[in-house]
């Protein structure tokens, strides 16, 4: 495959599979999104388990897509791993994945990166969301009211009903 296929590639991949859940991730941490417990463990292990993948790919691979320069997607990938990296993740969190480490720091330290982000500094403190409780929407409520509806019409009129007519 040809270097900008594999940009291409990567590009698609960062935004079909990382982004989704690193960015419910991010978004209930900034308060963006609402999201329950199981949302917010659940967007946290996807996105570490897609975070490893990323390893293996740069484990060979100096960049994400070729060996001459930091391309498109290495941009595009860097600039969601910025904020996951300084908002939500600590660098000992990292250790499953160093050479993602590795390049995320090299990323960091050239000087046309720090002309956008700054000096870039790791997250210090995890941030947590504000969490909110699984709503029960009345459902199961209705149904056990319906149920108890059609118990009582299988039975007829109570004793105190037939008394009364």
């Amino acid at each position: 495959m040809d270097e900008q296929a594999q940009v291409d590639s990567w590009l698609d991949w960062i935004q079909a599979e990382l982004e989704p859940t690193l960015l419910a991730w991010l978004y209930m941490v900034l308060g963006h999104l609402d999201g329950d417990k199981q949302q917010y463990n659940t967007a946290q292990t996807e996105t570490k388990k897609l975070l490893v993948t990323l390893d293996k790919q740069l484990e060979k691979n100096v960049f994400l897509a070729g060996t001459k320069f930091y391309s498109l997607a290495d941009l595009a990938l860097g600039s969601l791993l910025y904020y996951l990296f300084s908002l939500c993740m600590l660098k000992q969190d990292l250790a499953r994945t160093p050479h993602l480490t590795r390049w995320f720091t090299a990323l960091a330290s050239l000087k046309q990166t720090q002309a956008v982000w700054g000096n870039f500094k790791w997250c210090q403190k995890v941030n947590e969301p504000t969490l909110v409780e699984k709503k029960d929407d009345g459902k199961k409520k209705d149904e056990g009211k319906k149920k108890e509806k059609k118990v009582e019409e299988k039975k007829g009129p109570s004793k105190e009903d037939k008394e009364k007519a």
